[in-house]
């Protein structure tokens, strides 16, 4: 399954550039959660059919870094991006397991 990044969400999440040793970054595509406006949802890998994401508070985000976009064998291009997260947060990490 493939996840279309909005197009704008850099500029709705960027904060000024301050990133310290009291961060930590996280790779992934970047996505409005769907319910909460003061959330961010990082698809970790999106063209695997096994989705795994992170999800982040935005008052915990100082930053996200645009990195080059992937591009699977259909064309498809997801945007990607570096987000720096506060130390000490709590985020939400999901992944499928077979039981």
């Amino acid at each position: 399954m493939v996840y279309q990044a909005d197009e704008f969400i850099l500029d709705l999440f960027r904060k000024p550039w301050a990133v310290d040793h009291g961060y930590r970054d996280f790779v992934g595509s970047p996505l409005r959660h769907p319910q909460r406006e003061d959330r961010i949802i990082l698809i970790t890998d999106p063209f695997t059919p096994e989705v795994s994401y992170m999800e982040f508070g935005l008052e915990d985000v100082d930053c996200v870094e645009a990195l080059p976009g992937i591009v699977n064998d259909d064309g498809e291009l997801i945007m990607m991006a570096r987000v720096w997260v506060r130390k000490g947060s709590v985020g939400i990490k999901s992944e499928l397991f077979m039981v």
